[in-house]
């Protein structure tokens, strides 16, 4: 059985040839682990510093949550207000905001600025209680959690 080490940046054929017996999950598993974790975190370093994670191939507030878009936005105008709002909160942001490519901040009906992501407004799902979970995902088939 060899042994990996942590960094080794060989790849998943590499993994295969040197653990033949793993599973095809397993052999993957190891693969993220020694490769595309060291590099992710680093990564994800980066985005928390500006307000922006992912959770599980997921993109996440910096408290953890997931994000979502509806299909009945227009454009960069949110179309959620009210009972929507309070099922659907907006993830608000403030002009001070350092902003990352993909993201804008976009002007509220009711005046306070909301993240949007590749143009699309985002929001929290009330019924979302942990990090990363996911519950609104294709609720009504009009939200989406948004995946990198």
């Amino acid at each position: 059985m060899a042994t990996f080490v942590p960094y080794d940046f060989r790849g998943l054929e590499d993994i295969c040839a040197l653990e033949p017996r793993l599973s095809k999950p397993k052999r993957e598993e190891a693969f993220m682990s020694r490769t595309l974790k060291p590099l992710s975190a680093g990564i994800l370093g980066l985005a928390l510093s500006v307000g922006i994670a992912l959770a599980a191939g997921m993109v996440t507030a910096k408290n953890g949550m997931t994000l979502y878009t509806y299909d009945k936005d227009t454009g960069k105008d949110s179309t959620c207000y009210d009972q929507c709002a309070a099922n659907w909160p907006p993830y608000l942001g403030e002009a001070s905001d350092a902003l990352t490519e993909g993201w804008t901040l976009v002007a509220r009906k009711d005046g306070k600025m909301q993240w949007a992501y590749d143009g699309h407004p985002t929001y929290f799902f009330k019924q979302d209680a942990a990090k990363g979970d996911a519950k609104g995902e294709g609720m009504g088939g009009i939200w989406h959690a948004i995946k990198e």
